[in-house]
């Protein structure tokens, strides 16, 4: 995983632990992406991790109750 990828997976493990959700235009616009590529981000995240779901309801991907971080924090 190159750096930039890598940032990109960062902050959206932090919204998850913080907002316990995101959503795919928040990912796009801090990062300066596209759409296509945020979707991407998000599904290799779910990929390392899983335990995270999109709500068509909401429109966002939402951390479920078997979801654990991937990153080392402390």
């Amino acid at each position: 995983m190159n750096n930039a990828v890598e940032q990109r997976m960062k902050f959206i493990e932090v919204c998850l632990i913080d907002f316990g959700s995101i959503k795919r235009e928040t990912v796009a616009k801090y990062f300066g992406i596209s759409a296509p590529q945020a979707t991407r981000d998000l599904s290799m995240y779910d990929e390392l991790v899983g335990g995270i779901g999109y709500s068509k309801h909401s429109k966002r991907y939402e951390k479920m109750s078997t979801y654990k971080p991937y990153f080392d924090w402390e």
